[in-house]
């Protein structure tokens, strides 16, 4: 099955084009024993990676495009502890003519269910080697 762009629909529920699953490590969580907040970037980096990859064949040294970070929003309601797993679903929500974003939606399994979800909407620029973004 794929998206409306031809892209492969994965398991990932209410049409979600990819779902990738991440296991929390023991170095990923604080004192508190959960994970720190700057690893929930990581896992959606990770994601995007391998829908990238899993997609187009996609591989960073190949990498025609320059893109990177300009504007994040990240939301949670709870937090995943060590051990867990965390199911990220990520998809383009808007292109633009130099930008894209990319909305990303987790959720944590425990025995008792769900318990954690984060949204994280991001903003990409890209240069098409001319030496600007926007």
């Amino acid at each position: 099955m794929q998206t409306k762009l031809g892209w492969p629909m994965s398991d990932a529920p209410d049409g979600w084009p990819f779902r990738h699953s991440i296991r929390v490590r023991y170095q990923e969580i604080d004192m508190q024993r959960v994970v720190f907040n700057a690893h929930y970037l990581a896992y959606c980096d990770e994601v995007m990676a391998a829908w990238l990859t899993e997609a187009f064949g996609w591989s960073v040294i190949e990498d025609r495009i320059d893109w990177m970070l300009v504007k994040l929003l990240l939301e949670w309601q709870g937090s995943a502890t060590f051990g867990e797993v965390l199911d990220i679903d990520c998809g383009i929500v808007r292109w633009g003519t130099t930008s894209f974003d990319v909305a990303f939606r987790g959720s944590g399994r425990e025995s008792s269910g769900v318990h954690c979800h984060h949204h994280v909407r991001v903003r990409h620029a890209w240069d098409h080697g001319e030496g600007a973004c926007a």
